[in-house]
């Protein structure tokens, strides 16, 4: 709700400009499930004359949910639409329990357990013959440092603070509470060498 409530200050925008709110989630469960999208509608200064959706795409739905957004506007049926997503990964279990209620013919057809980001690369390694280190390297590459501006204690102002309502003693968060800018191949192998 703060990061619509900050957007809708900074452009001097209120909610009879804004035709629909499209937010992605992947996992929705938790407080993360029942539509989101319309949660943070309703709670945010956009309130109940906003309709909102929210989509999953998995890894992809907060940028399907900024293209559902552009798509519309370009096709001429919205004038102003707010678009983002929101995943807290901490509060997901990815366990058996996850997987529980998969439609039986997915769960026939596919593997969902080799689906995980390890075995999917295990999988791309032999299908497409993208070798393990080199995949680990490209990965080293694109986390070797954490964004300039985080190193130079630069500006924040893209960041909004946010404080958890269901934590046992609330605090304020200004990044991520787990960030990782430093994976080498080596680390990366290390935590290889500990799967199953």
């Amino acid at each position: 709700m703060a990061v619509v409530d900050q957007l809708l200050d900074d452009t001097g925008l209120t909610s009879d400009h804004i035709e629909d709110l499209l937010w992605g989630c992947a996992q929705q469960r938790t407080e993360q499930d029942n539509n989101i999208a319309r949660v943070i509608a309703l709670l945010s200064a956009l309130g109940e004359g906003v309709p909102a959706a929210t989509i999953n795409r998995w890894c992809a739905s907060s940028m399907q949910a900024i293209i559902s957004a552009a798509d519309a506007i370009a096709a001429g049926n919205r004038d102003c639409v707010i678009a983002g997503g929101v995943e807290n990964m901490s509060r997901v279990p990815m366990d058996a329990e996850a997987y529980q209620h998969l439609h039986a013919g997915l769960a026939k057809r596919y593997n969902v357990f080799e689906l995980q980001m390890g075995m999917t690369a295990e999988t791309v390694a032999d299908k497409y013959g993208i070798s393990r280190d080199d995949q680990d390297a490209t990965r080293s590459a694109a986390t070797a440092e954490p964004p300039k501006r985080l190193i130079r204690g630069g500006s924040t102002t893209n960041s909004l603070p946010s404080t958890p309502k269901t934590a046992p003693s609330p605090k304020t968060k200004g990044f991520d509470a787990k960030p990782v800018w430093t994976h080498s191949q080596g680390s990366i192998r290390r935590l290889r060498a500990t799967a199953p």
